[in-house]
């Protein structure tokens, strides 16, 4: 039997966590199965709120450390997303009131451009949005506001960025595409995390849908065309067995892919042309 074809594997949506989970044990996995790149996004602590912007500093640069840990000790690459996670400011909002708590992630995000000025291997703001739950019509406007915030910074940082929303519709993807058009950016250079296989513009509205890689969601956006991505959203916490999609989906996805005859050309588009598009990064093997 021939060989594999050695292809390009990147999951557009991977975290870590070094003290729950099983940190490069689980890059391993991933690449055992054979992944290639990820995007390494940061992983807040809900238990431990970072009550200050020195706090969300010291968080945002223990992610990118992980980020050059991988780099150094796996066969797989990662490139690095920051950014505070919307559910946040619902939290701060009830500790800090309303502004403050604006205030405050605001200079997170503010941080996270100076740290991605730094080093190159930040390359998008994630998660960025707005709370994927029902909330109060004030948190949703000030929720908004830091998504409005969180977009101007990344078109002046060179940042994309990847959306962590409400479940996708057509319709919200008109929406947050309307907010990243008021923010004069690029739509092709906003994911949207943890999305259906919206993959026709009427569908997506401009923005890059990052699909969950389900069977039945990558059938679906195979039959559609290319534009899209695949992620896992893996938390990496042994806490939540099961959670998600364990750290070889993307790969055992894209074998598949390969296995039932979709041709190279698509899966390097998928898997590489697409991400450098997005993130402005050199996808190589």
């Amino acid at each position: 039997m021939p060989a594999a074809p050695r292809v390009p594997c990147f999951d557009d949506h991977f975290h870590l966590d070094p003290e729950h989970g099983d940190y490069l044990a689980s890059v391993e996995a991933f690449a055992r199965a054979g992944g290639t790149h990820f995007l390494l996004v940061h992983k807040p602590d809900f238990e431990r709120l970072s009550p200050t912007p020195g706090a969300y500093e010291a968080e945002f640069r223990r992610t990118l450390k992980m980020g050059h840990e991988v780099n150094a000790r796996s066969a797989a690459r990662c490139v690095v997303a920051l950014c505070p996670h919307p559910a946040e400011f619902p939290r701060q909002a009830e500790r800090l009131g309303f502004e403050a708590a604006f205030g405050l992630l605001t200079k997170a995000v503010d941080l996270c451009a100076s740290i991605a000025r730094e080093d190159p291997l930040v390359v998008a703001l994630s998660e960025a949005g707005r709370p994927h739950y029902p909330v109060s019509p004030e948190v949703w406007a000030f929720s908004n506001r830091v998504f409005d915030y969180e977009l101007a910074v990344a078109k002046d940082a060179g940042l994309a960025a990847q959306l962590h929303t409400e479940s996708a519709t057509p319709d919200v993807m008109r929406d947050l595409a309307a907010h990243v058009e008021a923010a004069g950016m690029d739509k092709g250079r906003v994911s949207k995390h943890y999305c259906p296989p919206h993959v026709l513009p009427e569908e997506n509205h401009g923005l890059f849908p990052s699909v969950l890689a389900s069977r039945t969601a990558v059938k679906e956006a195979l039959a559609k065309g290319d534009r899209f991505m695949l992620e896992t959203d893996f938390i990496d916490d042994r806490r939540r067995p099961g959670a998600v999609m364990g750290p070889a989906t993307v790969p055992r996805r894209t074998r598949a892919m390969l296995e039932q005859g979709v041709p190279e050309e698509r899966v390097w588009r998928i898997h590489k042309e697409n991400p450098e598009r997005v993130y402005g990064v050199e996808i190589t093997l």
